[in-house]
């Protein structure tokens, strides 16, 4: 059975564009800012590093697998629902 289409009124759809868009900007924030301080830079080492409760350090590239998934996991499927949100016909 297809899911069914919900009908949303006008407010409902202006109250989910505002809130994904201030998590869009919050995410996109966070991994700026995860990017510039833990990943490498045109070579150079980054300005943090990132270490356990025991002192070891966490590689670089498990850093950016994990600022990689944050952006496939949270931050796209936020962009994709908004652009849908921006093609509903009223």
């Amino acid at each position: 059975m297809p899911p069914r289409k919900v009908k949303k009124s006008l407010q409902d759809l202006i109250h989910r564009h505002a809130d994904l868009t201030l998590e869009i900007a919050f995410i996109e924030a966070v991994l700026e800012t995860s990017n510039e301080n833990f990943a490498h830079h045109d070579g150079l080492e980054p300005k943090s590093l990132v270490v356990t409760s025991d002192g070891r350090r966490v590689p670089e590239s498990v850093v950016a697998a994990c600022i990689d998934e944050i952006r496939a996991s949270l931050l796209a499927p936020r962009i994709k629902e908004l652009d849908k949100l921006k093609k509903v016909k009223i």
